[in-house]
């Protein structure tokens, strides 16, 4: 993820995930920000990602910053591009040089979090299968949830038991947020949930 020069700024990091993101010239959270977040292995070099770059990072140039900058003066102007513009510019400030102090804070932010980390699978499991099931975002929350969540080991750390585990809830006949989900959303589901159990509940999953 690239979150080089963005603003954190009052955000709450709270049992959120930064796996492999590119932190340069962002100023680090406090600690109280990121109780129970899950950082690991922030990139406070001078550097982006890209497919042309060697294993998988570039290190940023005055030519990727125009680049970029062009992409955001290409959209409409107003109040967003202008707000956009200013934000990078601190990305167009030479020497692209490496912040040792920020450096330091991040790579304590990152070991500070290890106990967290041990319990954060769980804990996401947990909040998936509370936000999923909620009805008020049926069938929309469960669908982006197996699209973009439960497929990427990496980036939030479940495992296939703990996938397995939300899957099967989303299948539950209380799960209010199953709602509308089509026969491929409850077919990639089954999938994720594994071998259905043998009797009543096994079953019921065959059914729904």
């Amino acid at each position: 993820m690239q979150l080089q020069g963005a603003s954190l700024d009052r955000a709450q990091l709270q049992d959120a995930s930064l796996y492999d993101v590119f932190v340069w010239r962002i100023v680090p959270p406090g600690p109280g920000s990121v109780e129970h977040a899950r950082i690991v292995s922030p990139v406070p070099d001078a550097k982006y990602f890209g497919s042309q770059c060697k294993e998988d990072k570039c290190d940023w140039t005055r030519e990727y910053y125009e680049v970029l900058k062009a992409k955001i003066e290409a959209v409409p102007a107003g109040t967003l591009r202008r707000a956009a513009l200013e934000r990078i510019k601190p990305l167009g400030t030479e020497p692209f040089a490496v912040d040792e102090k920020a450096v330091k804070r991040w790579l304590d932010l990152e070991k500070a979090s290890e106990a967290a980390a041990k319990g954060y699978a769980a804990r996401l499991a947990e909040t998936l299968i509370k936000t999923g099931c909620d009805g008020r975002g049926a069938p929309y929350v469960i669908r982006g949830v197996v699209r973009y969540r439960l497929d990427n080991w990496q980036e939030t750390g479940l495992h296939d038991s703990q996938k397995a585990a939300v899957a099967k809830a989303f299948l539950e006949p209380g799960c209010d947020g199953a709602r509308g989900l089509s026969d491929d959303d409850k077919a990639q589901l089954r999938r994720l949930a594994g071998p259905p159990q043998s009797g009543a509940g096994g079953e019921q999953h065959r059914r729904r």
